[in-house]
């Protein structure tokens, strides 16, 4: 059974599931509520919640895959509420295998979670510290732009025309974001191809499965050093920049 969450932000849907779902729980809950929330244009965040290991008929199961390709694009923010270790793991593959972020909380973050939902995403943060110069930070808040390369861009290229090259680049990001569309897509490959041979060391902090395939394909496109961290091995990452300073 799937029953509605209420008292959630504006814009976040809210589901608690229960021992068992069936067709009717897509048809009559789940199914709607997110339809509605695709159709509103301002893409689908969700708290579910999920205190114990559910069983599902063939029906529902069919259901789901339908519903998650149907509203492939439509996925921002997905905050999963469960202690269970293989749900968590999911999470991380979910992340892998679709666009928008997916996040597994403890099922007793429930405020942190509904908050983590609702918050604003997009654009590509950059950071560049006084203290650590030629080391440069990229945090994206959400699927990607064009115009968040051109912004990465801007203010990166001093650096490099005035030190010669950069240290390192730290790149921060749970899950694997995306891109807004496909021009976004070329936009971040010419970004790539433009930087690659400027930057020493590239640290990927990142929980998405994605991320730690990144050092073996990472050699054969760019000319830099890749290594992937823990999203939360912020510091360890740094300090390996750090070192090639």
């Amino acid at each position: 059974m799937i029953s509605p969450i209420d008292g959630l932000p504006d814009g976040v849907l809210g589901f608690d599931i229960g021992e068992e779902i069936t067709t009717a729980d897509y048809d009559d809950i789940l199914g709607p509520a997110i339809k509605a929330a695709a159709e509103a244009g301002n893409g689908v965040r969700a708290v579910i919640r999920l205190s114990q290991c559910p069983s599902m008929s063939a029906g529902a199961m069919w259901d789901d895959i339908k519903l998650a390709t149907a509203y492939c694009g439509q996925w921002r923010r997905i905050a999963m509420l469960a202690d269970a270790s293989w749900i968590r793991a999911s999470v991380r593959v979910t992340n892998f295998m679709m666009p928008g972020q997916f996040r597994a909380f403890d099922l007793d973050q429930f405020e942190a979670a509904a908050e983590w939902a609702a918050s604003e995403d997009g654009g590509l943060h950059v950071t560049l510290s006084a203290a650590t110069p030629r080391i440069a930070t990229l945090e994206p808040g959400g699927r990607l732009t064009k115009e968040d390369f051109a912004d990465a861009a801007a203010a990166i290229d001093p650096v490099i025309e005035a030190e010669g090259d950069l240290a390192g680049l730290l790149i921060v990001s749970e899950s694997i974001p995306g891109w807004t569309s496909f021009g976004s897509f070329l936009a971040h490959m010419r970004f790539a191809k433009d930087h690659h041979q400027h930057i020493k060391r590239i640290a990927v902090c990142s929980d998405s499965a994605a991320a730690q395939h990144l050092p073996s394909l990472g050699k054969h496109f760019v000319s830099a050093e890749v290594k992937s961290f823990d999203f939360d091995d912020r510091d360890d990452a740094m300090e390996w920049l750090r070192s090639e300073d």
